[in-house]
């Protein structure tokens, strides 16, 4: 019999992100939402800097930076007429 000793390290403190819906159809003119979820992990409670980036033209999405300090923000996607 030999003893046995197992231990595991807390997680790296971070976050992990998920879409919600992950894709959105829109028609031109049209607007459609998907919720940013934020998963913390490793004790991690600072806010998180959202930047959008790389729609292609005719397409926004808001808020196009922010800062979230809860667990998700909606994001709001409009494509021009």
């Amino acid at each position: 019999t030999v003893p046995l000793l197992v231990s595991a390290a807390a997680p790296a403190a971070g976050y992990t992100v998920a879409l919600a819906p992950a894709a959105v159809s829109l028609q031109a003119g049209g607007t459609a939402t998907s919720t940013l979820n934020l998963t913390r992990v490793g004790g991690f409670a600072g806010a998180v800097t959202v930047t959008t980036t790389g729609a292609p033209a005719g397409l926004t999405v808001t808020p196009a930076t922010g800062s979230v300090t809860g667990n998700s923000v909606v994001l709001t996607v409009a494509a021009t007429s």
